[in-house]
């Protein structure tokens, strides 16, 4: 789940090691600052964001890592002014140990005030602090130039500052093996299998077994689609449950872009504690349309349904993200977006709630080629 705008532009890679130090200066409008369905507060915020990006590159490795922050002021709640409101980092590492065989590690870590910006399903549990972060190492083996094979883990944490009947944190711990065969020019098959164990405070404990068997297809060489599912078998105290996991998309690449489009059923653990959530998500990227100037559109629909909660009410969220980005010149660019985010519940009407944020800044990025 991605809300507001991304910092993470730095100007392109120079020789093998880039350092980019930035400074964002920033205003956004926000109509609904607490995330209530209820006395609504609007305010306008300033801030100052400072960030760093590295990356590292040769022939058979690759580096990149990225961390920015904020120092934020608020022109009505001044009581919330501070240092750290929000802070992202990441760090993504491949390195080719053979021709044959690949190694990666991916980690993720978002810490935001904003709860609907911390899971995949964007379930809103008002503004409080909360931070999640998703470590991935994988390896790859191309067994033959037709057939590879995957494996992968990930750990997931989600902590919440206030943690109430239906407000959980948790760990996900996954396994993964996945294997893909080249049938055609066209078509590649898959099958894979995947584990899952899921730990959120005050419910019981998960885990899941997921086989997979799937297909892509290349329609046209600009056009993909895929598609794979399979049951999952969830296994919760002493119960077990069987619900089917999907994942379905395409992606049509353009001139002045791509355009990406898919459905992902799975159980997941939301703010809400372990769910069945079905996500219906776009990307419409469009880097160079105009000289300097880049636009993306996302939105996504998700649908959370609880698999233990006391209301046991099913969560339905909408988020429109509409991001732009203008190279004034080469260490300048303007900066700006427009998230609106809506939620219902299919119970308890009177918290549902909605959201519009604008946002607006400058920012200086200036990259040091050392090497």
């Amino acid at each position: 789940m991605f809300v507001g705008p991304d910092l993470f532009n730095p100007p392109a890679h120079q020789g093998w090691i880039t350092l980019t130090p930035s400074v964002t200066l920033s205003g956004e409008y926000n109509d609904n600052l607490f995330l209530t369905s209820r006395s609504r507060r609007d305010d306008v915020v300033l801030a100052i964001s400072p960030g760093l990006t590295l990356s590292m590159r040769r022939p058979n490795y690759r580096f990149s890592t990225g961390v920015h922050t904020s120092g934020e002021l608020y022109l009505n709640e001044d009581n919330l002014n501070n240092v750290g409101n929000s802070t992202r980092f990441f760090a993504d590492w491949s390195y080719q140990v053979s021709a044959s065989v690949s190694l990666s590690l991916v980690d993720d870590f978002v810490f935001s005030r904003d709860t609907n910006a911390i899971t995949s399903g964007g379930v809103s549990a008002g503004r409080q602090s909360a931070w999640r972060n998703t470590l991935t190492p994988s390896v790859r083996w191309q067994a033959t130039p037709n057939t590879g094979f995957g494996l992968f883990a990930s750990h997931t944490i989600i902590r919440l500052d206030q943690n109430t009947v239906d407000l959980r944190d948790s760990d996900t711990y996954r396994l993964g093996l996945t294997a893909d065969h080249r049938l055609s020019a066209r078509l590649t098959g898959t099958a894979g299998i995947e584990g899952a164990y899921i730990d959120t405070s005050g419910e019981p404990s998960a885990s899941t077994v997921t086989p997979r068997v799937g297909l892509s297809y290349a329609v046209t060489p600009t056009l993909r689609v895929y598609g794979n599912a399979g049951p999952t078998l969830l296994e919760r105290d002493g119960d077990t449950s069987v619900s089917p996991a999907v994942s379905a998309g395409l992606i049509q690449t353009y001139k002045f872009g791509f355009l990406q489009l898919g459905y992902d059923r799975a159980i997941v653990a939301e703010t809400i504690g372990v769910s069945d959530r079905h996500a219906f998500f776009g990307s419409l990227v469009v880097p160079a349309l105009v000289r300097r100037l880049q636009l993306e559109f996302t939105p996504r629909y998700t649908i959370t349904n609880p698999e233990a909660s006391s209301s046991g009410d099913t969560v339905n969220t909408l988020s429109l993200n509409l991001g732009a980005k203008y190279q004034i010149v080469r260490n300048i660019s303007v900066i700006g977006s427009y998230t609106f985010f809506h939620q219902t519940f299919d119970r308890s009407r009177n918290a549902d709630l909605d959201q519009n944020r604008v946002f607006l800044g400058l920012q200086y990025a200036y990259p040091i080629s050392i090497y």
